[in-house]
């Protein structure tokens, strides 16, 4: 269970039957969680809350493709003043390669 909303500021009255309360209790028991953890847990999975960790990774990887999409249109602007040279081609390829391995990280 992600912990990014650690504070536990709201209590929620729910009503619900029995059938749903022996299923609620009999999962929560299966994993070894009360019955308060085990909805805030289906409530994690359900709305997809982001862990600290994966926050802070989704913001570094912004900021450096933020950093990349900058050095790419420095690139391109010396191209269109036809100040353009085979380096800036390489630091292009070299820059898209870094971009698509962010991804590819972030996402597997």
């Amino acid at each position: 269970m992600t912990e990014y909303f650690s504070m536990k500021e709201y209590r929620l009255n729910v009503r619900i039957s029995d059938g749903e309360y022996l299923a609620l209790e009999k999962a929560a028991s299966e994993r070894k969680m009360s019955k308060s953890e085990y909805i805030r847990e289906v409530l994690d999975n359900s709305f997809n809350f982001k862990s600290r960790e994966q926050y802070a990774l989704e913001k570094q990887l912004i900021s450096e493709i933020n950093h990349i999409g900058i050095n790419i249109n420095q690139i391109a602007r010396n191209n269109n003043s036809e100040l353009y040279f085979d380096s800036d081609k390489k630091k292009l390829f070299m820059l898209m390669n870094e971009v698509l391995e962010i991804i590819q990280k972030a996402v597997g």
